[in-house]
């Protein structure tokens, strides 16, 4: 599982605070851990970016006032016109409960359908699951070699390369596809000529 580090501090509540928070710009966040209230924080912009802006689930060493604790990215809030980040979750991680998180695709080998003229298509791009922190991935890796035109691959097949993690959605979800080349009307008709 790949790390990152953040620092925070941790600030008052209230929508005047939270103004504050933003008018000195901070962005405000929350803290919170499985059976204990949360805590109140506020964060740089560039020092989330590392944060927010990847294409893996990563691990955060978060420096609360000093205090090291291990947390991942629960939600983020961005402004609707700037996308400026305006609010961020953080949850603990308890070796011993399960953790639910969103967790990326990543597609590997290159498919048999493609090579034969198919077009790849990346139906989902993440999938929600449940695991205990140390089994928590980067991403969920999906071999696509064996993948011919017109077939598609289900989350079952995922599942069961993966036993150690719960998923939120139903097995019968597709992944991905091949779908068959488009043929004009010109090559088709060409085509039948041909064969007559």
């Amino acid at each position: 599982m790949a790390e990152v580090a953040l620092k925070v501090i941790k600030r008052n509540i209230g929508k005047r605070a939270s103004k504050d928070v933003r008018n000195a710009g901070t962005v405000p966040g929350i803290y919170y851990i499985k059976g204990q209230e949360g805590t109140p924080i506020q964060a740089n912009p560039l020092d989330l970016r590392p944060v927010v802006y990847t294409s893996q689930t990563k691990v955060i060493n978060l420096d609360l006032d000093g205090e090291a604790k291990k947390c991942v990215l629960k939600d983020i809030d961005f402004h609707p016109v700037t996308d400026e980040i305006v609010h961020f979750d953080l949850l603990g991680l308890s070796d011993d409960h399960e953790v639910t998180v969103k967790v990326p695709f990543k597609f590997s080998g290159r498919s048999k359908g493609v090579t034969e003229g198919g077009v790849f298509q990346q139906v989902l791009l993440n999938a929600k699951i449940s695991c205990l922190p140390a089994d928590l991935p980067d991403f969920i890796e999906v071999d696509i070699s064996d993948l011919g035109q017109g077939e598609s691959l289900y989350l079952d097949k995922i599942k069961e390369d993966n036993p150690k993690l719960k998923f939120a959605i139903k097995g019968n979800t597709v992944i991905c596809r091949v779908a068959r080349p488009r043929v004009s009307g010109a090559a088709t008709t060409a085509d039948a000529e041909a064969e007559a």
